[in-house]
C-alpha cells in the first residue's frame, strides 16, 4: 500500500507506524519546506526506514511537481510490473472488486 501525504501529515501521523520493512519516498521540490523535510526523512531513516530522495529544484517549487510526477508513476510502474499485475486496472483481477468499485466510474 501507498499514501501521498506533505511532509507534516507525515510526521504527525504514520511516521511512528514506519518500520525497518517500509520504504518511504520522498519528493522535494524545493522551498521553503525543503530543511524540515530533509530532517524528518532522516529521522525515518534513524529509524530503519528505507528512504529515497528525489529532488527537483531547477524549475522551482510550483513546477517540480511535473517531473516528480512522472518518477512516482515510474515507480508505480516498476512495482506493478515485478508483481505481474496491471497498473492501470484498479485492481480489478481481484475477485469482487470490480463490481465494487465499477459502477462508480471515473
Amino acid at each position: 500500500a501507498t499514501e501521498g501525504l506533505s511532509v507534516e501529515q507525515f510526521y504527525h501521523g504514520p511516521s511512528v507506524a514506519l518500520g525497518v520493512s517500509d520504504a518511504l519516498v520522498v519528493l522535494d521540490g524545493g522551498g521553503p519546506g525543503t530543511d524540515r523535510l530533509r530532517v524528518i526523512a532522516h529521522a525515518a531513516k534513524e529509524c530503519g526506514v528505507t528512504v529515497y530522495c528525489l529532488e527537483r529544484h531547477q524549475l522551482g517549487m510550483q513546477l517540480s511537481v511535473f517531473p516528480l510526477t512522472v518518477e512516482v508513476q515510474l515507480i508505480a510502474l516498476e512495482i506493478a510490473e515485478s508483481r505481474g499485475v496491471n497498473p492501470d486496472n484498479f485492481g480489478f483481477d481481484i475477485p469482487g472488486r470490480e463490481s465494487a468499485w465499477g459502477p462508480i466510474g471515473f
